[in-house]
């Protein structure tokens, strides 16, 4: 992933990916192959990204707070 906005806010380097310098293909080729070689690192690191994954974006937890959101701006919107 690279390290821009909004990757780096579900990326945590090492932890559930990896976050690399905007652009450095030669990084992401070295990651990618890395994570081929390595099936430890890979299952550790799929493993922690699917379960953030579904603990931030399950859609039984994800709709009810972007409905949240959505009537806060309707509203807001209204009182103007």
């Amino acid at each position: 992933m690279w390290d821009i906005p909004g990757c780096t806010e579900l990326v945590t380097d090492g932890e559930n990916g990896s976050v690399l310098k905007f652009g450095d293909v030669g990084a992401a080729a070295d990651e990618i192959e890395k994570y081929f070689e390595d099936q430890a690192a890979y299952d550790r690191v799929s493993g922690a990204a699917r379960a953030m994954f579904e603990e931030r974006f399950d859609i039984a937890k994800y709709a009810p707070r972007m409905m949240d959101i959505y009537r806060k701006a309707i509203a807001e919107k209204a009182r103007r």
